[in-house]
């Protein structure tokens, strides 16, 4: 079973712990919590079980360490934190560890401009361009009246393309320099499209309204205000102890992974945090805007953050039937009250900030491992018990959901064998494939050959080439963001391949990698007699 350390208890004797913390978490609770006489002790105790219910979902899901705050009317419930932060080691997670999370940074990033707002050196609702004279989509339309409210609602109807900056070094105005050259999924304003592309250009656009940088926006603005030490962007704070990644593989087992840098998408996906730094940044939102006597934002900016914009496609469990998204935040009902809440996963981190703000109560879980239901079991198990609502087994309807995406991948996986097997003859031989292939936003893919055949490097990541059939292969990336690509090659009568084409993202084109010229060989010359 898995380690666990708390707040205000440390050990790992479970016998022990369990008991010892469900008594003081009770205690902590009831006095932490205003009008303390009239809070059902239920629910105290309730909420101090929690240990138990971590402990369960991890064991479940083969989660090596997790963090967790429980806020309530801007007390802190709980802070804890279970397991290990490295299975190599015997250091046990707190809630001062560190993990990566992800998409929970688009929440600072949407107040960052919220506070612009605030003092009008910046509008919502006014075009991009006005700020980025040089910002241009491959639609003049949308070029010309992209808002930074389209941004931040994600419905500029560009398509994801994350692969042009994942583990990509390329900087955010380089990044902007060819957003042109990607194929938008939909027309501006037409649908709700996920584009993390979209929260780097409104970094840009704060960096611009702000005259300094997003980092120095954000930190200065947000994370000193609100006490958040332990939290940095780009890369862990110095001193602090990191969580190391899991990512499962086709076997669905945990193993270590490294965690990339893409720094242009910073804005989008780029910060490291705790569960306790999240459970002031979670007390904030849920006290609109102030944080016990710190006034971080007007009440006006944090309501319109959490107001929703869009409606997420797709309809859910009757428990949370329709989703919509706001300016950083998902917002949807959870069985009748009022639910704001987003997840994170990046490199072997998932995270999940949760809150009711209609009922002053908030849920931060973060994890070393990507790929699970973990969070949402666990913030969702907490609303249950302090809301006193029927009892609903998370376990089970979310492990069901498991095993029907686990039951596709493993027809997926069948499939891709089968058609390995199949094979049939290449049109060249290794050595006509071999060479670099560049598109002017995606970057270089670069075919290489080596002892075992060919193999491929992208981004820094690199694996073999599996034919497929024909000019088509897999290019085989382990545990990244994608487990593998497919490739086609363009041959024509020459004796190299011209050019290779992915289908890197649906609903647009597969995207066309054209071979860059080697350079000339120079002539050796004789030297003069």
């Amino acid at each position: 079973m898995p380690r666990r350390s708390h707040g205000l208890v440390e050990s790992t004797a479970r016998h022990v712990s369990h008991r010892v913390a469900s008594t003081l978490l009770l205690g902590v609770l009831l006095a932490a919590t205003p009008g303390a006489a009239q809070v059902p002790r239920s629910d105290a105790e309730t909420v101090a079980l929690l240990p138990h219910l971590a402990d369960e979902a991890m064991v479940r899901w083969d989660v090596p360490g997790m963090a967790v705050a429980v806020v309530r009317r801007d007390a802190v419930v709980f802070e804890g934190g279970f397991g290990v932060a490295n299975r190599a080691s015997t250091r046990t997670v707190t809630a001062r560890t560190v993990f990566a999370v992800g998409s929970v940074t688009k929440g600072f990033t949407a107040v960052s401009l919220g506070l612009l707002a605030e003092e009008g050196r910046l509008d919502l609702d006014r075009p991009v361009r006005e700020l980025l004279p040089g910002f241009r989509l491959r639609d003049p339309y949308a070029t010309a009246r992209v808002t930074p409210r389209d941004l931040l609602a994600h419905r500029t109807g560009m398509a994801r393309h994350d692969l042009v900056w994942y583990r990509s070094a390329m900087s955010r105005p380089q990044l902007l320099a060819v957003l042109d050259e990607l194929e938008p999924a939909a027309e501006l304003r037409s649908r709700f499209l996920y584009s993390n592309l979209m929260y780097a250009v409104a970094g840009e656009v704060a960096a611009a309204a702000a005259g300094r940088p997003w980092e120095e926006l954000v930190t200065a603005r947000l994370l000193d205000p609100l006490g958040m030490r332990s939290t940095a962007i780009g890369a862990p704070p110095p001193g602090t102890v990191l969580a190391v990644p899991h990512n499962p593989g086709r076997d669905d087992e945990a193993r270590p992974t490294s965690a990339a840098r893409s720094p242009a998408a910073a804005p989008a996906a780029g910060m490291y945090s705790t569960a306790a730094d999240l459970g002031r940044w979670a007390r904030m939102i849920l006290g609109r805007g102030r944080l016990g006597d710190t006034v971080v934002a007007s009440e006006e900016t944090v309501l319109e953050m959490i107001t929703p914009q869009v409606v997420v496609p797709g309809l859910g469990p009757e428990e949370i039937p329709f989703t919509t998204y706001a300016l950083g935040w998902f917002v949807a009902t959870y069985r009748g009250h009022l639910m704001v809440w987003h997840g994170g996963s990046v490199d072997g981190y998932q995270a999940h900030i949760a809150l009711l703000p209609s009922d002053d109560l908030g849920v931060v879980v973060l994890t070393n491992r990507a790929g699970h239901h973990v969070p949402e079991i666990v913030s969702r198990w907490v609303f249950d018990r302090v809301l006193e609502l029927p009892e609903v087994n998370w376990f089970a309807a979310l492990k069901d959901q498991d095993r029907r995406l686990s039951d596709l991948r493993h027809d997926a996986e069948l499939e891709r064998q089968t058609r390995l097997a199949r094979g049939g003859a290449a049109t060249l031989g290794p050595a006509g494939y071999v060479g670099r292939y560049a598109h002017p936003a995606y970057g270089e893919i670069e075919v290489v050959a080596d002892g075992a055949g060919l193999a491929g490097r992208f981004h820094g990541m690199e694996g073999p080439l599996r034919h497929v059939g024909g000019d088509a292969f897999d290019l085989e990336l382990g545990d990244a963001l994608v487990e593998e690509l497919v490739v086609v090659f363009s041959v024509g009568e020459g004796p190299r391949a011209s050019a290779l084409y992915s289908p890197l993202q649906s609903e647009v084109s597969p995207v066309v990698f054209t071979r860059v010229p080697q350079e000339p060989v120079p002539t050796a010359t004789r030297p003069a007699s």
